[in-house]
């Protein structure tokens, strides 16, 4: 994988004794009743630097399936 750095930068490490990594994912959102766009920036925190950007992906996509059947 690309890009790994050091966690030295995260405030409050030591309270996540298990942290390995931190992910950003920016999302962009069209409302299909206003056609208006609005952009966001995730992060996500993980306990295994393994993991993959395909396999993070399907953890978010398949927790925002779960959400999205909520509604």
């Amino acid at each position: 994988m690309r890009g790994w750095l050091s966690l030295s930068w995260v405030e409050g490490r030591e309270g996540w004794p298990k942290l390995s990594a931190v992910a950003m994912v920016e999302r962009t959102r069209t409302d299909v009743r206003s056609n208006m766009a609005s952009e966001e920036s995730a992060y996500f925190i993980l306990s295994d630097a393994k993991v993959g950007a395909k396999r993070l992906h399907e953890i978010i996509r398949g927790h925002w399936g779960i959400e999205n059947s909520l509604h």
